[in-house]
């Protein structure tokens, strides 16, 4: 197993908030991750960053005073590649994604139900219902949706 340092956890960290960005901010976000849909475009980023009220923090864009909003997208821009670039770009956030498809079916597909339930149009089930399903309670469900970007990205990072 890969020994991490400060930096790895941190480019872990940040990998993972971002997979759970795009998983949580397109409504074809898991599918995005799965590598079904196309990555986001540079447009598609910043609409993601500007929609989302105060951007979780291990992905914070900080503006500078008097920085221009052209400023802010290039910065913004330039985080998320520096992101992504630890695991070759999202091409490896897909890699990683197929791993844990491979190792973890079970998680996987809890994932990709939960947010197929949570971005349907007319809410047919819900997550506690689907949560009662498997025997278990909402919040189960909700940590393990919250845990699987980090598997995601230990995957993308190790190159496995």
């Amino acid at each position: 197993m890969k020994r991490c340092t400060k930096q790895t956890d941190a480019s872990l960290d940040r990998l993972a908030a971002l997979i759970l960005l795009v998983a949580c901010g397109f409504i074809d976000g898991v599918q995005r991750i799965e590598g079904k849909k196309p990555e986001p475009t540079p447009e598609e980023w910043m609409m993601l960053l500007e929609g989302v009220k105060g951007t979780p923090e291990k992905i914070a864009v900080k503006a500078e005073l008097g920085m221009s909003e052209a400023e802010w997208r290039a910065l913004a821009l330039e985080k998320i590649e520096e992101i992504l670039s630890p695991c070759g770009g999202w091409p490896g956030v897909v890699a990683g994604a197929r791993e844990v498809q491979r190792t973890a079916p079970d998680k996987w597909g809890v994932f990709r139900r939960y947010w197929r339930i949570k971005k349907a149009p007319m809410r047919l089930e819900t997550v506690t219902g689907f949560a009662e399903s498997l025997s278990y309670d909402r919040a189960t469900i909700v940590r393990q949706v919250n845990a699987l970007p980090k598997m995601v990205a230990y995957f993308a990072l190790s190159g496995e």
